[in-house]
């Protein structure tokens, strides 16, 4: 009786993509690996965009002493 109530209230969606299957489905162990991977990424991006707008300021600084 409990299994036809679960059944009732947490149905299959519709549709279903890939990353809400994955955060349903995966282990933690497997969850963690790849929010490590994506903050690792991320750091990095966000490392090259700051660099990138340093040398743009330097650049301007640099136009503007002229």
């Amino acid at each position: 009786m409990l299994d036809s109530i679960r059944k009732k209230i947490r149905k299959e969606p519709e549709y279903v993509n890939p990353f809400a299957d994955f955060i349903r489905n995966a282990s933690a162990r497997e969850k963690k690996k790849v929010y490590e991977e994506v903050m690792r990424q991320a750091i990095e991006d966000q490392r090259k965009l700051i660099e990138r707008a340093e040398r743009e300021e330097l650049r301007q600084r640099t136009r503007q002493d002229t």
